[in-house]
């Protein structure tokens, strides 16, 4: 009888001189899956990987399925799923009536950092992703079968661009699908006229208006797209503009104040005081120059 898993090739990593708050993939392996009785739980995860340890798995063929803890997911060939091991929401297993072999690319991250940028990235976009196989990373990771190691020597650097770059390719899947989003077209038809008009300091309801929508809708997309509300941004901006001419220039507050649509120097002065903590010319005399 074979055995319900089975190891294809693996590669080990030995990163010189590490930096720990760079992702690293610590090892990637292929794997085929033989027994539909096959399954694994975060229980199972937690109890034997550091906490800041992510796991990346990738479907090359068969279908797998991903409980989240709300949902079930299917993982056909293409789809594959990235959580942090101390997560206990999540369940791997075969689905239902299926019975065919799967063979999963995975591999385990890890930085200081990790499982709060995994649990962001989670938070945002899910836990399932979708690569076709000739993704450039993925092409990347199935080339180091061709090592023919078990250990394999990298550079701090050579290893963090891999790390980076499936994360780069895992979130890019994600913003390619919402590209058509109508929130999404909406926040960049907001950006566009924040950023073409900054003599004017817009309100939430004029900048609402602009784009034909209420501004508790605006409120909710800047929200959910951007982190913050239209008027955060809109200020944060305004202020981090202020900052760069007050170092960089000699134009006085009162004219800058005019540039970025502040109805008086007294009105710019009093943001810039509450957002930065110092006066405009207090800030200027510490950071001219610098």
């Amino acid at each position: 009888m074979c055995d319900i898993v089975t190891h294809n090739w693996g590669v080990n990593f030995n990163i010189i001189s590490p930096m720990e708050n760079l992702p690293r993939i610590l090892n990637i392996h292929e794997s085929t899956i033989n027994d539909s009785r096959y399954q694994w739980s975060s229980e199972e995860h937690g109890q034997n990987h550091d906490k800041e340890t992510s796991i990346f798995q990738y479907t090359l063929s068969g279908c797998g399925a991903f409980d989240d803890g709300k949902n079930v997911h299917r993982l056909p060939s293409g789809s594959a799923f990235l959580i942090n091991t101390m997560d206990r929401r999540y369940r791997y297993f075969y689905p239902e009536h299926f019975t065919d072999k799967q063979v999963v690319l995975w591999c385990k991250l890890q930085s200081t950092y990790s499982i709060n940028m995994t649990e962001e990235i989670n938070t945002r976009f899910g836990y399932i992703f979708h690569l076709p196989v000739t993704t450039g990373i993925i092409r990347k990771l199935l080339d180091l079968k061709n090592m023919q190691e078990t250990y394999s020597t990298m550079l701090a650097s050579e290893n963090a661009r891999l790390a980076t770059e499936l994360l780069y390719e895992l979130i890019w899947s994600k913003e390619r699908e919402d590209i058509g989003n109508t929130e999404t077209v909406l926040a960049k038809k907001a950006l566009q006229i924040i950023n073409a008009n900054p003599g004017c300091l817009y309100s939430v309801g004029v900048l609402a208006d602009k784009i034909s929508i209420s501004r508790e809708h605006l409120s909710r997309i800047f929200k959910k797209q951007l982190g913050s509300s239209p008027y955060h941004y809109i200020i944060t901006n305004k202020i981090e503009m202020a900052k760069m001419k007050l170092r960089n220039t000699s134009i006085t507050a009162k004219s800058i104040s005019e540039e970025l649509g502040f109805t008086s120097p007294v009105q710019f002065t009093n943001v810039f005081k509450k957002n930065v903590g110092i006066s405009p010319g207090n800030y200027r005399k510490i950071h001219r120059g610098k």
